[in-house]
């Protein structure tokens, strides 16, 4: 019994940590990879791919997928194919699946199988009044979905007819004008984010009321006399207004949670606002208490100065377009992980930033220099288009993921220190024939792209690098690519074999 319990243990902890290591990865497949790599891909059961958000996605097409032995192509948990074809040819294990139309009327035949959860029906066809419709497959398929199917995306105007939608279902894609959204038949208490409807009538708004089920609404301008006298009922928690309603009398519930508006229609009194996104230019400067402060994600195109306390502490998320004044400590809300200034060009004083801050996108930043402790250690994604400057009084970035940079300067290798895994997108050409300054790093992992088609040369990457895919980036002699690496992944350049050290087990080139 001891044995068998320690075989037992060891089998769930090299799957455990096989599922963990490979937690929301996605691998690009087609028939040559299936065959070398099926004995790698077929540890993972269907129930781990579920689980663990692993994604085999199949590059290809029918003809492809037809071609692969069928023991090979059961690992396979995610395809793109066209609705002329067989559906019972697709093997149950496929969980995420997107059909197209190639513009014909083909009806197509057969029934997906149950193991589908993720479903797209896209494209159209053109009938004999040369009028675009759905393919009669699609009629087939919406009548009979799979039963586990928790994600539906269908085309505007492709349910034509009465269909109901299993109890599995959790979220549909699909929208957006009355006529297209009365044929559905929902199961009760069932409530789908993404399903939206165009508010533009009184008969949409009275369907709106009696299906709870809708909680996304585009408001129209035709239907803002009726919300004058008529409040939107309160299962709406996102409404979007179209551009150009201007309305201070809107009666909008104190249950929206998502709000999307042009300047000029009150927002203040709704207490369960989470998301706020103003269209056009907010004219006029921020005080406190105009913000809810239940608010956590913000979309301005605002240029005045911001003062403490005028942002909620409660906000997560941060845009404002056309910033461009100085920042101050304690303006930015310690809670903040996510800021975009795309026009901000100020200098970024220590501790002004907060300290739990992960994405930090500054697309016009061009200061000479980062002054220390102005970058915090919690960034996991730093985009910096068009700094040229030092990185010098930085400390090291030991948790950073993503790196966007116009140029690779050296002292861009003080922020990598301790980085093991790093994606990296240079603007620049890369062309110094001494090297680059990653070489004085320690990364293991590095995916490297370069906008401009460069070169790289010996003493480039870190003697320490294991896994590398570059794009756009070109190798010309044999020592540039470390003897430690073991992965390579070269798109839109040729390497030479020459060039690949024998290190190397896995090669592989995308045009």
């Amino acid at each position: 019994m001891s044995s068998f319990y320690l075989v037992w243990r060891n089998h769930y902890i090299r799957r455990l940590i096989r599922n963990i290591v490979c937690r929301d990865i996605l691998v690009r497949v087609d028939k040559e990879y299936l065959e070398e790599n099926h004995r790698y891909l077929s540890l993972f059961s269907n129930s781990d791919k579920l689980d663990y958000n692993i994604r085999i996605h199949f590059m290809g097409d029918a003809s492809d997928y037809l071609d692969i032995n069928k023991s090979n192509r059961d690992v396979i948990n995610e395809l793109i194919i066209h609705t002329d074809f067989d559906l019972n040819e697709i093997h149950d294990g496929v969980h995420t699946l997107k059909l197209e139309s190639n513009g014909t009327l083909a009806s197509g035949v057969g029934q997906l199988p149950d193991s589908i959860t993720n479903l797209t029906l896209s494209g159209y066809t053109e009938d004999q009044e040369d009028e675009l419709s759905p393919p009669p497959i699609i009629q087939q398929i919406l009548s009979n979905l799979p039963s586990k199917l928790q994600e539906l995306r269908v085309s505007d105007e492709f349910i034509q007819r009465t269909t109901a939608l299993p109890q599995s279902l959790t979220d549909l894609y699909y929208g957006y004008k009355y006529d297209n959204l009365k044929w559905l038949v929902v199961p009760p208490n069932k409530v789908y984010k993404n399903c939206a409807l165009d508010l533009d009538s009184i008969e949409s708004f009275e369907w709106l009321v009696a299906n709870k089920f809708i909680s996304n609404v585009n408001v129209e301008l035709s239907a803002v006399p009726l919300l004058k006298s008529r409040q939107l009922p309160s299962h709406v928690t996102k409404v979007y207004l179209e551009p150009g309603i201007v309305e201070p009398n809107l009666l909008l519930p104190e249950t929206v949670e998502y709000l999307l508006l042009s300047f000029g229609t009150p927002f203040s009194h709704i207490t369960h606002l989470k998301l706020l996104h103003i269209y056009g230019e907010y004219p006029i400067k921020l005080e406190k208490g105009v913000l809810p402060a239940s608010l956590e994600l913000l979309t301005l195109t605002y240029d005045e100065p911001l003062e403490p306390g005028v942002l909620p502490n409660q906000l997560t998320t941060l845009n404002l377009s056309i910033f461009k004044h100085p920042l101050c400590i304690n303006v930015l809300p310690a809670s903040l992980t996510c800021l975009t200034l795309p026009s901000f060009n100020q200098p970024l004083n220590a501790s002004v930033l907060p300290s739990k801050l992960k994405t930090l996108h500054l697309q016009t930043f061009k200061q000479p220099e980062f002054l220390s402790d102005s970058l915090p250690v919690s960034l996991t994604d730093l985009s910096l288009s068009a700094f040229k400057g030092s990185y010098k009084s930085c400390q090291p970035l030991d948790n950073l993921k993503k790196l966007q940079i116009h140029s690779l300067v050296p002292s861009v290798a003080g922020l990598l220190t301790n980085v093991k895994k790093l994606d990296m997108w240079v603007n620049n050409k890369v062309d110094d024939t001494s090297g680059t300054c990653l070489y004085h790093t320690s990364i293991e992992s590095l995916y490297l792209n370069s906008k401009v088609k460069s070169t790289l040369y010996p003493n480039s990457f870190p003697p320490t690098l294991k896994y590398l895919s570059l794009s756009n980036v070109y190798i010309r002699s044999d020592n540039v690519i470390p003897s430690s690496c073991r992965y390579l992944k070269s798109r839109n350049s040729h390497i030479d074999p020459k060039c690949i050290p024998q290190s190397v087990k896995l090669i592989k080139s995308i045009k």
